[in-house]
């Protein structure tokens, strides 16, 4: 059983695997090929037409923009609506990435993760010659004790004065190490109220 291709008007035979009917039915072109060169540049008349009624307009789908503000940077940024339902927060990649902890990181936490934290460590250790100030230890793990608890003397974190050389065992013997120093503020705190 054979065919002729409208496109290239070559004789093309019935595959195996086709059935008689389907290929006398629907069979038109040799290839794939053919059938598209033969759909080139041809569309339907009423799809035409309404291709031309949506030029200059945006797509059906889009939406309208929406402005919104960067938590990051405080710009202001738009979106689709359909983008804006889901609730963004940032207008770009580089302000979500500086944002990136999403307020899981303590205040304390990124201060002394600061390079003025770490300036203010190092003045301390050379000052007190990396000698601990309470046993006398030169060397070997040092910490920068706050005299004046961190947490509750913000203003007094980076002054240096308020800092001292301890070793690992001293200054978890002093009474600020740990949870100790809110223990230590109660107590003042309720000896002023008597």
């Amino acid at each position: 059983m054979e065919k002729d291709c409208l496109q290239c008007n070559k004789t093309f035979k019935k595959p195996y695997t086709r059935s008689k009917r389907d290929f006398l039915e629907r069979a038109k072109f040799c290839s794939v090929s053919c059938r598209s060169i033969y759909d080139k540049g041809k569309c339907p008349e009423k799809l035409l037409a309404f291709h031309k009624t949506r030029i200059g307009k945006p797509a059906h789908n889009r939406g309208k923009d929406v402005k919104l503000t960067c938590n990051q940077c405080k710009s202001f940024f738009t979106v689709f609506e359909w983008r804006a339902r889901q609730n963004p927060q940032f207008c770009s990649h580089k302000c979500a990435s500086q944002f990136k902890d999403y307020g899981k990181t303590k205040i304390q936490k990124k201060i002394r993760q600061r390079t003025s934290y770490k300036n203010w460590r190092i003045s301390v250790f050379q000052r007190d010659n990396f000698t601990c100030q309470a046993c006398g230890e030169r060397g070997g793990e040092l910490n920068a004790d706050h005299i004046k608890p961190f947490a509750y003397f913000p203003e007094l974190r980076l002054e240096l004065s308020n800092g001292r050389t301890l070793c690992v065992d001293c200054h978890k013997k002093t009474d600020t190490w740990g949870g100790r120093a809110s223990r230590i503020l109660k107590e003042t705190l309720w000896a002023n109220a008597v």
